[in-house]
């Protein structure tokens, strides 16, 4: 059985598809079949190729889905101003790919694959289930915004393992819409904060390996960790030092470390992203020397090395 792969995008993060796309087909299980739909908002011809062509080079190709009216899914007032409108095509994943697909991993395009993704699926036992992801280091205040509770689970829509299938049978487009209508349109963390809504049951926690943000490599201590979010729920210490020492998908969020994509960035694996980048269509693009403020710059460096003053200040 072939394993899917999702991705959305524009023509503004093509780029990282294409380091995703790369750090995929070579990390993946050569004994299993991998098919790849990438959703393209208005994706140019010539981007289009690029992503074909680093598929091409493992031998295998994507399936370029042409989402340019998704816009028109979506219910009149959705604040779509600030942001890619391709961020909420993973609620219309069960109309946008073929009915033959039951199941499907959905990657945003800022993650780095490290390890065989296809053994994601050994978490899902049963067909009584619409969505597995990592848990999230979300604040208390943001899950009873949508109406959870502080120790319900509440995922990173970054990655998503999704049961298509149950989608279909269940409408649940339609529920998603009624939800986005609730909010008159401006739904806490957006898409993200939908899905969470909205599957107030039926959702599997993932181990942390498939979805390593930011904050995991940024905040030093397991229990400034949780301080930091006012967790009241989350992964053990042991569980966190495993996913920083082997991370099965790393999601690039800013979190005081800068994206991989700056010149100026803290992630410990920036060389990675870069080095893939290299052995891409893509290698000639710079790195951005803008957009990250020198105020932003000292903050993130006194988080880094001054850390503990930093979260003593934080907490006055």
């Amino acid at each position: 059985m072939a394993f899917t792969v999702a991705y959305a995008t524009d023509n503004n993060y093509v780029q990282h598809v294409a380091v995703s796309l790369f750090s995929l087909f070579s990390n993946y299980c050569k004994n299993e079949k991998i098919i790849v739909f990438i959703l393209g908002n208005k994706l140019s011809r010539d981007n289009a190729e690029k992503l074909q062509q680093v598929a091409k080079d493992f031998g295998h190709n994507v399936n370029i889905v042409d989402i340019s009216d998704i816009e028109e899914l979506l219910p009149v007032g959705v604040d779509v101003a600030n942001l890619s409108i391709s961020t909420y095509c993973r609620l219309f994943l069960a109309e946008l790919l073929p009915t033959s697909v039951n199941e499907v991993l959905y990657l945003d395009c800022d993650t780095l694959v490290g390890d065989n993704i296809t053994e994601i699926s050994d978490y899902v036992k049963s067909d009584d289930w619409y969505i597995a992801g990592v848990e999230d280091t979300m604040y208390p205040h943001m899950k009873r915004g949508i109406g959870l509770g502080t120790k319900d689970l509440y995922i990173n829509a970054g990655v998503l393992y999704i049961n298509l299938k149950r989608w279909r049978s269940d409408n649940v487009i339609k529920l998603f819409i009624e939800f986005i209508k609730s909010f008159n349109g401006s739904v806490p963390h957006l898409d993200q904060g939908v899905i969470n809504g909205v599957f107030q049951t039926g959702k599997i926690k993932l181990p942390l390996r498939y979805n390593v943000q930011s904050p995991i490599y940024a905040i030093h201590r397991y229990s400034d960790l949780i301080d930091y979010f006012s967790l009241s729920s989350f992964y053990s210490p042991k569980e966190v030092k495993e996913a920083k020492l082997k991370p099965c998908i790393i999601h690039f969020t800013s979190f005081f470390v800068e994206r991989p994509w700056f010149s100026f960035c803290l992630h410990p694996f920036r060389s990675q992203y870069r080095r893939f980048l290299k052995n891409t269509p893509f290698a000639n693009i710079p790195l951005k020397t803008n957009g990250i403020s020198m105020t932003s710059k000292i903050k993130d460096l006194a988080f880094k090395y001054f850390q503990p003053f930093y979260l003593i200040l934080k907490r006055r």
